[in-house]
């Protein structure tokens, strides 16, 4: 019973013991300590400083996503309200937008001479010759591009252009880049929109961001305005045709009057009827088709969504990465805590081994 009383409150930890041996070691603490703050220095003057500038943005809500809605909440009730085969596009799918292959691709054609300089550098070679990395990324993918160097020496030759149809290594290495520096999400509750750039330049990074939305309210407008604007292009030409053999058939009833004004005959009379009714009939249908026209027209209008910038790009004013005196402190806690766990393994082991 003694003995097992004695292991027990060996087992017990005693805090003011405990205290006292920390206290006795603090030196090795400290010099622990400040082992592993150098280190976090020396990392936190590695990483270089990133950027990143957001814009909030508000899309007009397409009907389909609204009547979607409603579509849902009726069929509970067995109604069926026919919403198969819409055509608009939701606000949900922007996210794959914005990171698909052909729309990362014509970001990488921003200019990135934002200094004016003159060199007429774009985001593609920014992204590939300035953008800096921390030291021990640099070390471990140095190999990986000495390979990539060798087998694609002639990519050099290339400039900067990228097929988003036959991508390169390099032009895979770089939309991957830019891709993982992208920031789109979007909130099914308000319909808000978020977009953002993370670059290390906090000018370009808003230069960016406001392409980047830009460029998507593009790309919504003309797939929403698609077909609308190819009925409008349709009903054109033919108003275009229409309108020139209304002229011509007003023109041949013209001269046919003027021809025959003194005479009168039964097949003049037939003959000047024939042709008042193709110049009726011609007009018909280019008032017809002028009509159908300007509606087209309207309907383009209509079709066109509206974009609502809550929050513009903006130049960011302070670093979006972790803050060096925050690495710093994280580092110094590490330090002292990893002292103080080797100072009391190695007790615990001399009082496990003295068992």
């Amino acid at each position: 019973m003694d003995n097992q009383n004695n292991q027990r409150e060996n087992r017990e930890v005693d805090l003011p013991e405990m205290m006292r041996l920390l206290w006795a070691k603090r030196m090795y603490i400290i010099k622990t300590t400040l082992i592993v703050m150098v280190a976090g220095v020396i990392i936190a003057l590695s990483i270089p400083a990133e950027y990143t500038c957001t814009v909030k943005m508000a899309p007009e809500v397409p009907r389909s996503d609204v009547m979607g809605s409603m579509a849902g909440i009726a069929s509970i009730a067995g109604i069926n309200l026919g919403m198969e085969g819409t055509e608009e596009l939701s606000y949900t799918l922007y996210p794959d937008i914005v990171r698909s292959t052909p729309f990362m691709t014509r970001l990488m054609h921003i200019p990135a001479d934002i200094e004016g300089s003159g060199t007429g550098n774009n985001l593609y070679y920014y992204l590939n010759e300035e953008l800096r990395f921390p030291w021990w990324e640099a070390v471990i993918n140095a190999p990986f591009k000495l390979i990539e160097l060798i087998r694609s020496g002639k990519e050099k030759s290339a400039g900067t252009n990228i097929d988003p149809y036959n991508l390169t290594r390099r032009g895979e290495r770089i939309y991957a880049r830019l891709r993982g520096r992208t920031i789109i999400n979007v909130d099914k509750k308000t319909g808000v929109i978020t977009a953002g750039v993370t670059l290390q330049d906090p000018v370009l990074a808003s230069v960016v961001a406001d392409s980047l939305v830009k460029k998507l309210e593009r790309f919504v407008i003309d797939y929403r305005t698609n077909k609308a604007k190819q009925d409008y292009d349709f009903a054109a030409e033919m108003l275009s045709g229409a309108k020139q053999e209304y002229y011509e058939a007003q023109s041949r009833y013209a001269q046919y009057v003027d021809r025959n004004k003194n005479i009168v005959l039964e097949s003049v009379r037939i003959e000047q009827e024939r042709l008042n009714n193709e110049l009726t009939l011609a007009f018909n249908v280019y008032s017809t088709l002028a009509q159908q026209t300007e509606s087209a027209k309207l309907k383009v209008q209509e079709q066109t969504p509206s974009v609502t910038i809550i929050e513009p790009a903006r130049v960011p004013s302070g670093k979006s990465n972790t803050s060096r005196i925050v690495i710093l402190l994280v580092s110094s806690l590490i330090g002292f805590f990893l002292g103080s766990l080797v100072i009391i393994f190695k007790k615990w082991e001399k009082i496990y081994i003295s068992r």
